[in-house]
């Protein structure tokens, strides 16, 4: 059980790193791209004001705010945190998230992503209630689940590697 928990852990970090990376530094692989980011500050306080913006862009762009975190409000469920406490904490880190992008003139800082974010930190915590509901036992759950998270990030990061040796 120990060790499963110090792999939840160990991917909830590399997780925590990579919606950093997504979110705050728009994917920037070095100095350069990221230095093409900057100067932009916005603030949008009107949620899901897509007006001057191409509508099925934005809803797309939405829809990711709200996949981007369902981990998050997953494995936080799933390492004890209690549901209403990480839907918070999913709040909370939209909320420095957004101020950073203010803060930092790195893009928009958005009403709407606060939202759908939290949202998605929402749907998380009741996939990880649901699994438990379908997996009684825990701890095969948690294996099977932490299996399927080190493929997918282990393919994240095949992809990321070409894309940046790509560019």
């Amino acid at each position: 059980m120990k060790k499963t928990r110090n792999l939840t852990k160990t991917i909830f970090i590399i997780y925590c790193g990579i919606l950093i990376w997504t979110v705050l530094l728009k994917m920037a692989a070095s100095p350069e791209e990221l230095r093409y980011l900057t100067g932009i500050r916005k603030l949008n306080l009107i949620p899901f004001d897509y007006r001057g913006g191409i509508p099925r862009i934005l809803i797309r762009e939405t829809a990711m705010n709200v996949l981007v975190f369902i981990p998050f409000g997953f494995y936080l469920n799933m390492l004890g945190v209690s549901g209403g406490k990480t839907v918070f904490r999913g709040f909370l880190l939209s909320f420095a998230l957004e101020a950073c992008q203010y803060l930092l003139a790195i893009g928009i800082s958005d009403m709407t992503d606060l939202l759908t974010n939290t949202l998605g930190t929402a749907i998380g915590v009741g996939l990880y209630l649901l699994i438990r509901e379908i997996w009684p036992d825990q701890q095969m759950a948690e294996r099977r689940i932490n299996r399927l998270a080190v493929a997918a990030l282990l393919l994240f990061g095949a992809l990321m590697t070409l894309l940046i040796l790509a560019n």
